[in-house]
């Protein structure tokens, strides 16, 4: 599950730490802990839900349809990539560079 820290402090669930106003995602069984569940009902931690498998532009030029919203993924900066990757629950790692995100979008949303 995908948890977002809310508040101005360092939280941590399970082994997994999340700074403010990060999202992180975590292993669902924790979602009973009543630590976990009494930070949500605090509205410290936000339950996130991932959005239904969507398609990410391409970087071919091609424009995504009007009204989309979507960026192609060379248009994106690290923050956006990053921000796409946990929507997709992919992993990432502190020294992954833009085009190693952008990749890992392309492997995720390609199947």
């Amino acid at each position: 599950m995908l948890l977002k820290n809310n508040s101005q402090k360092v939280i941590h669930v399970g082994s997994v730490m999340i700074l403010p106003e990060e999202t992180k995602h975590v292993d669902d069984s924790l979602s009973t802990a009543p630590a976990v569940a009494a930070l949500i009902s605090r509205k410290a931690l936000a339950v996130v839900k991932p959005p239904a498998k969507e398609t990410v532009g391409e970087e071919s030029g091609s424009k995504p349809p009007a009204g989309d919203g979507k960026k192609p993924l060379s248009r994106m900066n690290k923050q956006e990539l990053t921000e796409e990757c946990l929507k997709l629950g992919l992993d990432i790692l502190e020294d992954d560079t833009k085009e190693t995100l952008a990749e890992k979008i392309r492997a995720a949303t390609a199947e």
